[in-house]
């Protein structure tokens, strides 16, 4: 990300003519090669629906970075009143665009003060690409939270709710475009009608100033080029220490047919059916290495997570003895267990051993619902003590679910890119510590969680799969 810009206040049409010396076919892209018109609402947590108009484009800054040389382009808006200001920042380079806002509410201490509401605060609408738009490429999560779906259309117009990544086609030329969950907002993207819009949520109250990430666009002729290059822009943008897949490990374990314990037994898992399946399996020579002891091996009340042991009524001889017997009898390299990214579907046990002994590791969210700190710090304490006592136990992986469910827990409390920043990083690095990176990152495909995610290098794409249910088939492709 470029410097803080220091603003000429010229017209943006006035700086075209005087650029800096650079190399011929280096030249910034424009705005209005992104987007033909780009039209702000601003929504108050009052209720206020306010006017804010601008004059046009402003010259910021010019230089060279990492990604080449660019160009700041400045929209400003003001309101009526001219107190309160937002400010469209598009960073430009040759095939990449960068976009911040800038926020400046009004704040007066014995008057009034003017503060975003949380769920579309802004509205930045910019119609149709620019170019003969010839087709367009969706990944959206309004179906669920925690999966993506695609979709395909000829016009962005009407682009489902919470679109996060968005592909199209125009004058034979590709480009990819990723909304972002910045520390404070949350950026996702819908048709309007007439073509298509940003949708700018701070999701917690009292937000009035700030500067964040809006988006990252990359132009290219490849479109598998073109998704890439987005990506390292994005974290060009983010500068943050996250990686491209291809520079992450991957782990050898998944280089080995495994079986997950899920579909066999749901919650019902138990020592008992897992050696019986077991046998079932080296009966039949299927050359399982890894097994996977999914949700239900755990003590849980009103599905809050009690302890970090395991249920001693469905494992008798303790998780130690059933990975002994799976690795010695059964020539199973690798055995891993479930969790939830929150402890459990609905938290911690407020009452259980957990919370007395490790309160704290753990935040209250409004309802009561205690979690794992989102403070990566206290996090990493609570994940080093479940995964510390895990790995004595001879677990050597992990699946962690229900990632996306995390914004019900932080809303209106905790901004949701700071929260998930903080909880993936404390994960992660626990991870890294007891089961050399061996970790399935599950229901997890919302922005915030995929862009927060250091090292893991594998993430589960898709819906669960019923055999039972002829219509999941459908569901599980999707």
């Amino acid at each position: 990300m470029p410097p803080r810009q220091s603003v000429m206040i010229t017209m943006y049409a006035a700086y075209c003519s005087a650029r800096l010396k650079r190399p011929k076919g280096d030249e910034p892209m424009k705005p209005q090669q992104l987007f033909d018109r780009y039209e702000l609402t601003v929504a108050y947590e009052s209720g206020i629906t306010p006017i804010y108009e601008t004059k046009g484009w402003l010259q910021g800054e010019r230089g060279r970075d990492e990604l080449g040389h660019y160009e700041t382009c400045l929209l400003p808006f003001q309101d009526e009143e001219g107190t309160s200001s937002l400010t469209l920042e598009l960073v430009c380079y040759e095939h990449t665009v960068s976009a911040y806002m800038s926020v400046k509410l009004k704040q007066d201490i014995f008057g009034i003060t003017h503060t975003l509401a949380p769920d579309a605060g802004i509205r930045l609408s910019v119609g149709e690409p620019a170019g003969a738009l010839e087709g367009v490429l969706a990944h959206y999560n309004g179906y669920k939270w925690w999966w993506t779906r695609p979709y395909f259309a000829k016009s962005t117009s009407a682009l489902p709710e919470k679109t996060q990544a968005l592909l199209w086609k125009a004058d034979g030329r590709y480009t990819q475009l990723f909304p972002q969950c910045s520390n404070v907002f949350k950026t996702t993207l819908r048709g309007n009608g007439e073509g298509f819009e940003f949708v700018v949520s701070p999701l917690h109250q009292g937000f009035r100033t700030g500067r964040e990430l809006l988006f990252v666009a990359h132009r290219g002729e490849n479109p598998y080029a073109v998704v890439e290059k987005a990506a390292e822009a994005v974290f060009a943008a983010r500068r943050e220490p996250i990686r491209l897949r291809e520079s992450k490990r991957y782990p050898e374990v998944f280089e080995y047919l495994g079986w997950c314990t899920w579909d066999a037994f749901y919650h019902d898992v138990s020592q008992q059916g897992i050696e019986e399946k077991a046998d079932e399996l080296k009966a039949k020579q299927v050359p399982v290495k890894w097994v996977m002891i999914d949700d239900g091996w755990s003590p849980v009340r009103e599905k809050a997570l009690v302890s970090f042991r395991e249920d001693l009524s469905k494992f008798p001889d303790g998780l130690a003895g059933t990975v002994r017997k799976l690795k010695n009898d059964y020539d199973v390299m690798w055995v891993g267990v479930w969790h939830a990214f929150t402890g459990y579907w609905h938290g911690v046990d407020p009452e259980g051993e957990i919370s007395l002994k490790h309160k704290d590791l753990l935040q209250a969210d409004h309802a009561g619902r205690l979690l794992p700190s989102t403070d990566a710090k206290r996090g990493f304490g609570f994940w080093k003590e479940w995964h510390g006592w895990l790995s004595a136990q001879g677990i050597d992986m992990l699946k962690v679910d229900s990632q996306s469910s995390l914004i019900e827990f932080v809303r209106g409390q905790v901004p949701l890119g700071q929260a998930a920043k903080g909880l993936h990083e404390a994960l992660e690095a626990s991870a890294s510590l007891h089961f050399d990176g061996r970790l399935i990152n599950c229901m997890g495909m919302a922005q915030e969680n995929v862009w927060s995610r250091v090292n893991s290098a594998i993430s589960r794409n898709s819906d669960d799969f019923y055999p039972g249910k002829p219509e999941w088939f459908r569901e599980h492709a999707l």
